[in-house]
């Protein structure tokens, strides 16, 4: 599994959103689902163009076909706008290969973190 964005994203307001892309490296046999999870729920949410009618959540899973392995799946991060006066915050966005439902090529993939940092919403709003 490899990502295809920049080494890190910035939400510049809390309602702000982004996005980066993963693909698989090879073919897999059978279906690969990954986990796709927020480090911290109340600062950034996850959602996926695979699933678009599904509003942002905590955790998702993208399921990958061997039909089309070697297209990009693209994860948007929204910011949380807890109308709190707070710091600027590193949230980590991992990306982890559910084993027990996934092809057995897959089952030793390492999970793979990117940060995204939140910027405090007083702060975006200069």
């Amino acid at each position: 599994m490899s990502s295809s964005s920049a080494p890190r994203l910035v939400l510049e307001s809390r309602k702000a959103r982004d996005e980066f892309g993963f693909v698989l490296n090879s073919r897999p046999c059978s279906d690969v689902l990954i986990e796709v999870a927020s480090g911290d729920a109340t600062q950034a949410l996850v959602s996926s163009s695979s699933l678009p009618s599904m509003p942002p959540t905590s955790v998702l899973a993208v399921t990958i076909r061997p039909d089309s392995w070697d297209q990009p799946r693209t994860i948007y991060v929204t910011g949380v706008n807890d109308r709190k006066r707070d710091a600027d915050r590193i949230v980590p966005v991992t990306l982890s290969v559910i084993e027990v439902l996934s092809s057995v090529e897959y089952h030793d993939v390492a999970s793979q973190t990117l940060n995204v940092e939140a910027l405090a919403t007083h702060r975006a709003r200069r």
